[in-house]
């Protein structure tokens, strides 16, 4: 009895563990959104039984390596208490598993879905590309009175001082879908999107927004000017 006790307490200790890294550590977060992400995706795009393992193995793979580098990071702030060259080698060294990972995985993420969303986003693409660009800017401004209209519903007063949802990354990931639907220029794109990336991340390190915020405004902004696309 008290062998089971032992067992089931483990176990708990170790759903508490997942529970307090996805509490405490952004990437976690970032992390288990992508993962619901892809997830979904594997139901849509109906992957096979091998191709749906490599996706639960990329998936576990990440978090993984996420939880062993949230628990070297507490450990060692733990023990050392001041500055220390080689805590920071070990920091480093476990945040660039993580890297490694994530970038294995999403290689392999990309070889499995690559055909599958090949077609849609060309015939996408292909319907929309001769819309004049004055369609931007309507969409820009849409993109800025929807989110002046949400955080009016969620009490906030002040369009870029934080609240829910960001009006920063709103605009920034509507102008780079907008650069998306008018260019194949790859690098453009590219460029565009990272952009839009580092508003969104300075968005949370400056701490005016939190990631559930910046998200949020992200998915605004990208399907308010799909949306304007299509319907142009």
């Amino acid at each position: 009895m008290n062998k089971r006790r032992t067992l089931l307490e483990s176990f708990d200790n170790a759903i508490n563990g997942i529970i307090i890294a996805f509490k405490t550590q952004r990437n976690m977060k970032i992390h288990f959104i992508i993962a619901f992400a892809i997830l979904f995706l594997t139901i849509v795009f109906k992957l096979n039984k091998i191709e749906t393992i490599l996706v639960l193995i990329c998936v576990g793979l990440v978090i993984t390596t996420e939880l062993i580098n949230t628990a070297i990071e507490n450990a060692i702030d733990l023990i050392a208490k001041e500055f220390e060259p080689k805590a920071k080698i070990a920091k480093d060294v476990a945040a660039g598993a993580v890297l490694v990972s994530a970038l294995m995985s999403l290689t392999i993420g990309y070889f499995l879905f690559y055909d599958k969303i090949k077609l849609p986003i060309e015939l996408t693409l292909k319907h929309i590309r001769g819309i004049s660009f004055h369609v931007v800017f309507l969409s820009l401004i849409i993109v800025a009175m929807v989110i002046i209209v949400v955080k009016a519903i969620t009490n906030r007063t002040k369009f870029m001082q934080g609240g829910m949802p960001s009006g920063h990354s709103a605009l920034a990931f509507a102008a780079a879908t907008a650069i998306l639907m008018l260019t194949n220029n790859l690098i453009i794109v590219s460029l565009a999107l990272f952009l839009a990336l580092l508003v969104l991340e300075s968005r949370i390190e400056a701490k005016i927004h939190t990631v559930w915020e910046t998200l949020v405004g992200a998915i605004i902004g990208v399907l308010v000017t799909l949306l304007i696309f299509k319907i142009k």
